[in-house]
């Protein structure tokens, strides 16, 4: 999913997110991107590209459910 966060909840988040953060990396399967360090957006996105291109070129429909 896609995470968007209200400006005056940033506070908030910089205060938890160094007491959780680790515990809740480790607990992460590794198909989890973004939000959990080291692990970007970038091969999800690409994977979804990849989906939606080959659907289109098989002039198929596809539904991503996030």
């Amino acid at each position: 999913g896609l995470v968007l966060e209200c400006h005056a909840g940033k506070g908030l988040k910089d205060l938890l997110a160094p007491r959780v953060m680790g515990r809740y990396a480790r607990n992460m399967p590794d198909t989890q991107h973004g939000v959990t360090p080291g692990r970007g957006t970038d091969m999800a996105t690409h994977l979804i590209h990849s989906v939606h291109d080959c659907a289109a070129a098989a002039k198929m429909s596809v539904c991503i459910v996030h």
